[in-house]
């Protein structure tokens, strides 16, 4: 168990290392190739991986609504070719880099010592293709790593770079064919009576052919720690990141064109990020200081209401509430472009907050409503009791509909948000709340309104950390508990799309690093730490325990998330 504290010290660590974080709620003012390679020569005894199978829970998925169809599951008939996951890793005895896939086909790649470098960090661009960066006596180093070579890669003369902040704050935020494009902070953020000033750096291109690296933009805000969903965001294609930056004390929103590398300006305003607001896919903004709404293609609309407040939502669409209402709440969904009304909802909440990666309008126009806890309010909402089961610090998601009274389906725990996370799948269709009862934590379907698969809570056990990695092929809870004895455990629940229920198990000695990959036969890759400070690559099947065992004795390279 020492090893999984020490895993989430380490998260903690890199969490607190850029100093205040953002709000975490919206406030008024916030916002291949396939290459087979040969196996290696030298056979290998693995050890035992302890850990416990208990059951398989939910056996079927709840409906929470009666009205509400049965959720269209992935078919299984049809057996698909397994794509390869490669993955590098680090043999310290030798300072090979090692490339591993998921049959347990093993190739040296090169080597580089390691051991002598102070600080390093793997980043992906593709499902064969990583980049290395490394920073020893005060020099920053690039490295593409593929499935045959290492290639080092020369930064421009005029890279510039803070030592303290450089290795942590590293981030890809847009691939594109073979141009990659990378971000890190140069300047620590800030805070000032009205804004929160995230850290500024520079998006760098890297062409993977040429090798070639270059500037594309300077002091632009971003949050190496914390969801950068709402700073960088990613057009539907793919082919655009819209995202913002600072020049002369005036905010920018930016476009940068992947394809091309050219980025440009669609509209500016002052003040921090945090007092914009979009949609998930960066295709209009609110820029609460000016109160104008702006679209990707510079067109605005001037908000001139003064009873109300306009927020937008994750579709586009925007929400507008009565200003200082304390609940219930007649809410419009309007088209913020044109000013028609789409729908009518009234909220039993306060509307003034809430966390906008999770409230949406869903596609069969019921709105899933993510409200801000009593704790994190001027005001308690005037509807307070009339929700006894929820706590001060609980975040509580309703479920409105335009013919009936709004219900409460959910909690959102404070303790995701003490750690920065929120677990939300990119499309924003499952999220992972806590039960109203407070016995499990579940994965709700917010598309089909289903208790997907849960987690059970044990009596007498704190469960203080929580992630969630959402898969193509299915989900995967973890949570850190424990006891009055300071005893801990890690417990899991994965789910296969396909397939009903979900299998739980206990990681009663904490070995478990991350899973990076789920299979669609129901196997699951996951680094395991050993006795000492290295790790092995174990492929296992949680229903039979049966594992195979990929590669052993390495340090592992992959970012941890």
């Amino acid at each position: 168990m020492i090893k999984s504290i020490i895993s989430l010290l380490l998260i903690m660590l890199f969490l607190f290392a850029c100093g205040t974080p953002p709000t975490a709620i919206d406030v008024a003012t916030q916002v291949s190739k396939n290459t087979d390679l040969p196996a290696p020569e030298v056979s290998v005894t693995p050890t035992t991986v302890e850990i416990q199978i208990q059951d398989r829970t939910n056996p079927e998925p709840v409906v929470l609504a009666s009205e509400t169809a049965s959720p269209t599951l992935m078919p299984t008939n049809t057996p698909i070719p397994e794509k390869n996951r490669w993955h590098w890793a680090f043999k310290p005895e030798t300072s090979e880099i090692f490339v591993v896939n998921q049959s347990g086909e093993v190739h040296s790649i090169g080597e580089i010592d390691l051991l002598d470098i102070d600080n390093y960090r793997l980043l992906s661009v593709s499902d064969h293709q990583v980049l290395l960066f490394t920073f020893s006596q005060n020099k920053p180093g690039l490295y593409l790593l593929d499935l045959k070579e290492i290639q080092a890669i020369k930064l421009p003369a005029s890279f510039y770079y803070d030592e303290n902040l450089f290795i942590n704050s590293l981030d890809v935020i847009g691939v594109v064919d073979d141009k990659a494009y990378f971000i890190f902070s140069t300047e620590q953020s800030s805070q000032t009576d009205r804004n929160y000033y995230p850290e500024k750096g520079p998006i760098y291109k890297i062409d993977l052919l040429s090798k070639h690296v270059s500037l594309v933009d300077e002091k632009v805000y971003h949050e190496p720690f914390y969801d950068d969903q709402l700073l960088f965001l990613q057009s539907k294609d793919g082919h655009f990141t819209r995202y913002f930056s600072e020049n002369n004390n005036n905010l920018l929103v930016r476009e940068l064109n992947l394809e091309t590398g050219e980025s440009r300006t669609i509209t500016s305003s002052n003040g921090s990020p945090s007092r914009v607001n979009s949609s998930i896919f960066g295709e209009i903004f609110h820029l609460t200081n000016s109160n104008v709404v702006v679209d990707v293609e510079g067109e605005s609309v001037i908000i001139t209401d003064s009873e109300s407040e306009l927020r937008l939502l994750r579709g586009g669409e925007a929400v507008i509430y009565p200003k200082n209402c304390q609940g219930p709440c007649d809410i419009e969904i309007i088209d913020p472009m044109t000013n028609k009304i789409l729908h009518n909802y009234t909220l039993p909440w306060v509307a003034q907050s809430f966390i906008s990666l999770g409230t949406q309008l869903l596609p069969n126009k019921n709105m899933l409503w993510m409200g801000a806890a009593s704790s994190q309010l001027l005001d308690a909402p005037e509807t307070r009791n009339d929700f006894p089961e929820l706590n001060d610090v609980d975040f509580p998601v309703f479920l409105m509909s335009e013919e009936k009274p709004a219900e409460l389906i959910g909690i959102f725990s404070k303790k995701f948000l003490d750690y920065f996370q929120y677990p939300i799948s990119d499309d924003g269709r499952y999220i992972l709340l806590k039960s109203i009862s407070g016995s499990h934590y579940f994965i709700y379907d917010a598309f089909e309104n289903l208790e997907l698969f849960s987690l059970p809570i044990k009596e007498g056990w704190d469960y203080f950390y929580g992630d969630v990695r959402f898969y193509t092929e299915g989900i995967l809870i973890h949570f850190l508990a424990s006891n009055n004895e300071k005893d801990y455990i890690d417990f899991y629940s994965l789910h296969e799309f396909g397939q009903t229920g979900s299998v739980y198990w206990e990681d009663q000695e904490g070995s478990i690093l991350t899973c990076p990959d789920l299979f669609s036969d129901g196997t699951i890759s996951c680094w395991i730490q050993r006795p000492d400070t290295n790790y092995d690559l174990v492929r296992f099947e949680p229903n039979t325990e049966n594992s195979k065992y990929l590669i052993e004795n390495v340090f592992v390279l992959e970012s941890i998330n």
